[in-house]
């Protein structure tokens, strides 16, 4: 149950309480980023060659670098806006480092810009500095030497890690290598004890504690191997030592399938997910493309998109050495796409943007209805709003004032009621909107604008595997974590044991399967019910901080509330209770890898005289245990369907899916009997009060 404060707790179980409704609509899609506005600002004859780039802080400027094929260095510094210099470059190098070779250019939180980059020799790093401003001047270069015999192939750093000037390197065929500024000099650089065979490429982000899941400590990316991989490995800098995790693969070697120039920006608080961007070979005939994916967490890509924003690149611009993405602070913040010779960016989120968040106060909310039938199902949400005028006419125009009024913009409907308090609502579970339609009635001379939204199980559930998705030896929180990561960034979560308590050898998901079906599969072997929340913590209800999730146990649990005739009861309207119901299923049968398990009910299946089996073959269960285990929970999902029905009440705005309720109706002979909530509709209009119905089912 959603938390309610005790005065709206006590305004909801009166029979003459006035409801309170508002919208707001954010210009969101679910965990990405809205890319149809993408500019691009620059498309240079710089060639496809080696490059890296960084946001400045402390000026808002941009900074570039660039190694040729001759052994040429340039490097720039830019103010974005209109006439960026993206052109103007200064050279560092003349012919004297690795044709193509690794750079990296950083801008440290105590000042000044640093770029570094690669000597002909192969494994003599050099870095120059600047102060930076409007027209910056560039040191001589300094070296810091690998050792004869090392090759390096990779350079990073990052900026925002305060006091700590550190590098990055990786040796071909050898480990990677960190060091940082002691104050006097570099210290030596301390190796991860692991082998990068091919041609390793290596991009760090720091994630400093004020980000989402923050802990201070640098994940570096690297692409190595031949076929190549994508992998993360973690420097803890509290101890200036690796993680003794290892490494952490983000994208395996698949058929065909190659990975290159991995670069990461990590999450800030500013920039709530990480952005990872790598340059993809598939299998001939389909093309090389740099793709782009944004995550909650560096331990996994969810989802990424091929980099051509309209459709196609410009004319003449390759992106074979990646793509780096990040965001900065400016006003309105942007985030940016860089490669050597090209520059894009996208206006960010903001809840002050022009047009990216549009509010309808309750007299302008017309009607709305949540449908929540099924528990583990997705649900729909209609909203209608008045249209005065036509005023809406321009709803999804780019730019506009009504630009968040468009397909896959979030939605969150808030609802309550006045209480001696004042106003309180809260929000009801996050949508998005899939159409819009606009309605006239010229008899009454009304406009009105209909939402049809989908829930974050109806955006799983749209969403297929393009190819077979394999888990090893991962436990179910785990794999739901990677699910529910499409839709919420989550990283908060507290799995019940049906959930942390089972590892699965192998979970496979199938090509040509929704995820929506897939977790299915998973909620069902543990006996759980995945539910997700407007959190109470988000700032005006939609973007990357307002979707939170609650695992619960079905039929489990206890009451959350009282419902029935009595003083400090919730009261019932109507009821229609089915208190002896025939279950679905008696006993399961599970056939795992190599065990089977039964699980039996003998009192349901004593009333009938026979079983009703109900078998499933999993062999991701490997175990006698896990085919036990299974097997027991998912018989407990028949238990309470002996007992059923629904009742309409006045709506309890902070009831879910799989809360339980204790029911009183004495005309049917239920007193104090607990129920499950199974379904739940939810329904207002200016000519019917605030309304719901829950259907419910009995408990375990």
């Amino acid at each position: 149950m959603l938390g309610l404060t005790s005065t709206l707790e006590a305004a909801q179980r009166q029979m003459d309480v006035l409801p309170v409704v508002s919208v707001t609509i954010g210009d969101v899609p679910p965990e990405s980023l809205r890319l149809s506005e993408v500019v691009n600002d620059y498309a240079g004859t710089e060639g496809d060659v080696s490059f890296d780039a960084c946001w400045v802080p402390s000026s808002g400027q941009i900074a570039r670098i660039r190694c040729d094929g001759s052994g040429n260095v340039y490097v720039q510094l830019v103010t974005p806006g209109t006439g960026a210099a993206w052109s103007s470059w200064t050279q560092l190098a003349s012919g004297t480092a690795y044709p193509n070779g690794p750079v990296a250019i950083g801008a440290w939180a105590g000042g000044g810009i640093r770029p570094r980059w690669l000597s002909s020799d192969g494994h003599t790093m050099l870095e120059s500095y600047s102060a930076g401003g409007s027209s910056p001047t560039w040191n001589a270069a300094s070296s810091w030497d690998a050792g004869i015999g090392n090759l390096v192939t990779g350079i990073a750093c990052d900026q925002l890690e305060s006091g700590y000037l550190r590098w990055f390197w990786v040796v071909a065929g050898g480990q990677l290598f960190e060091s940082h500024w002691t104050g006097s000099t570099y210290s030596a650089g301390l190796g991860d004890g692991n082998g990068y065979g091919g041609t390793p490429r290596v991009s760090v982000g720091y994630r400093p504690t004020t980000a989402p899941g923050g802990d201070g400590n640098c994940f570096v990316l690297v692409t190595y191997g031949s076929p190549s991989v994508l992998a993360v490995r973690q420097f803890d800098t509290g101890t200036n030592i690796w993680d003794s995790g290892g490494l952490t693969t983000l994208r395996a070697a698949t058929s065909g399938y190659g990975y290159g120039w991995g670069r990461l920006a990590e999450a800030r608080s500013y920039q709530p997910r990480a952005a990872i961007t790598w340059h993809e070979t598939p299998p001939s005939p389909l093309p090389a493309v740099a793709r782009l994916g944004l995550t909650p967490t560096h331990a996994a890509i969810t989802a990424s998109l091929p980099w051509l924003p309209g459709g196609s690149l410009p004319a003449g611009i390759t992106l074979t050495n990646g793509l780096k993405a990040f965001c900065d602070t400016a006003s309105p913040s942007r985030w940016w796409f860089l490669a050597a010779n090209a520059v894009w960016h996208a206006l960010a989120d903001s809840a002050t943007g022009t047009g990216q968040r549009v509010s309808f106060a309750g007299d302008q909310v017309v009607d709305f209805r949540i449908d929540q039938t099924r528990v583990n199902h997705p649900a729909t949400v209609q909203v209608t709003v008045q249209n005065q005028d036509g005023a809406l006419a321009t709803a999804g125009i780019a730019g506009g004032a009504y630009q968040a009024l468009r397909q896959w913009s979030q939605l969150a409907l808030s609802v309550g009621y006045h209480s001696s308090a004042g106003d309180e609502t809260v929000w009801q579970i996050p949508c998005w909107i899939e159409s819009i339609a606009f309605r006239d009635d010229v008899a009454k001379g009304e406009a009105h604008l209909t939402l049809f939204c989908v829930d974050a199980w109806g955006i799983l559930d749209r969403i297929i595997a393009g190819s077979a998705i394999t888990f090893t030896n991962a436990t179910l929180d785990q794999i739901l974590r990677w699910f529910w990561w499409h839709v919420c960034g989550d990283l908060d979560a507290s799995p019940p044991a049906s959930l942390n308590g089972i590892t699965l050898a192998s979970f496979v998901v199938r090509a040509g399967e929704s995820l929506g079906a897939a977790v299915r599969r998973l909620c069902g072997i543990a006996g759980v019910v995945l539910r997700f929340r407007t959190l109470s913590s988000s700032v005006d209800g939609v973007g990357w901080d307002s979707v939170g999730q609650s695992v619960v146990s079905w039929a489990t649990g206890g009451s959350v509330y009282s419902y029935g005739p009595s003083a400090g009861q919730h009261p019932v309207i109507q009821g229609n209770l089915a208190p002896l119901v025939a279950p679905s299923g008696t006993a399961v049968e599970v056939v795992g890898k190599s065990t089977s398990s039964v699980s039996r009910d003998m009192t349901l299946a004593n009333l009938l005289g026979h079983e009703l089996v109900v078998r499933v073959v999993d062999k991701t269960l490997d175990t006698q245990a896990k085919t036990d285990a299974t097997a027991s929970q998912m018989v407990a999902l028949f238990a309470p369907e002996g007992r059923g029905g629904e009742i309409t009440t006045l709506a309890n705005v902070g009831i879910e899916l799989g809360d339980q309720i204790t029911l009183n109706v004495p005309t049917a002979g239920v007193g104090g009997e607990v129920y499950t909530v199974a379904g739940i509709v939810t329904s207002w209009s200016r000519s019917h009060a605030l309304v719901q119905t829950l259907q419910l089912e009995g408990t375990n």
